[in-house]
């Protein structure tokens, strides 16, 4: 069995989730006090509160963009990757046709028919835990009719 995170895990966390909303806090409250505005207390707790989330949006989009210049740069292309249908985001709804295969059938399934109208390679966004770095994985999928050499 694992042993609990701990404490220095949990202070580890402190400054990913605090910095965002502590530099929107700031920027209000120098906003309200230098320049004279009167930015509410809700409008201040609503910010405060969506900083972190905001903050991670932002990274994904800007983090497309810049891989997709760099390919650019590079005569290279990103892979397409799997889009789900609204109101399903951040890959919850393929997690969960994927868990149902593990429980209730063959864990192949889903992939197959995820990767019908794909290449063989079809990146797949997931939400990741906070620490790590990589939004995304790779996974390779051989057609049925495709002979093994």
């Amino acid at each position: 069995m694992d042993v609990p995170p701990g404490i220095r895990y949990l202070n580890s966390l402190v400054p990913f989730f605090a910095i965002p909303p502590c530099i929107v806090l700031l920027a209000i409250r120098i906003t309200n006090v230098y320049l004279g505005a009167n930015i509410s207390t809700t409008l201040t707790v609503l910010a405060t509160l969506l900083a972190r989330p905001a903050l991670s949006v932002f990274q994904r989009y800007y983090t497309r963009y810049v891989d997709r210049r760099n390919a650019a740069a590079n005569n290279a292309f990103i892979l397409p990757h799997v889009e789900e249908k609204r109101p399903n985001f951040a890959g919850l709804s393929i997690m969960k046709l994927l868990l149902e295969d593990f429980k209730h059938g063959y864990p192949g399934n889903t992939t197959g028919s995820l990767a019908a109208n794909r290449e063989e390679l079809m990146p797949l966004h997931f939400i990741r835990r906070c620490f790590s770095r990589v939004d995304q994985e790779v996974w390779f999928c051989i057609p049925a009719e495709t002979p093994f050499r």
